[in-house]
């Protein structure tokens, strides 16, 4: 193996390990975001209401995730 592919494969590697860690990091950083607020909502508002919040916050949070996806 040349030292050229070797450094393509090494480069592969490092980024799809980075790419796991910053996925891993979002993930953990909404649910704790979505926790917190979730907790807020379900103190301040009727249970209507905090279906009705947290359905507009999916489809939101749906169209920002599919906009960031296409960029």
């Amino acid at each position: 193996m040349d030292l050229k592919c070797f450094l393509d494969v090494m480069h592969g590697i490092c980024r799809s390990e980075v790419k796991t860690l910053m996925q891993n990091a979002v993930l953990q950083d909404t649910y704790d975001y979505y926790s917190i607020r979730s907790s807020e909502w379900i103190v301040h508002y009727s249970l209507p209401d905090y279906l009705a919040k947290v359905s507009i916050f999916i489809i939101f949070d749906a169209s920002m995730t599919l906009s960031f996806l296409v960029s």
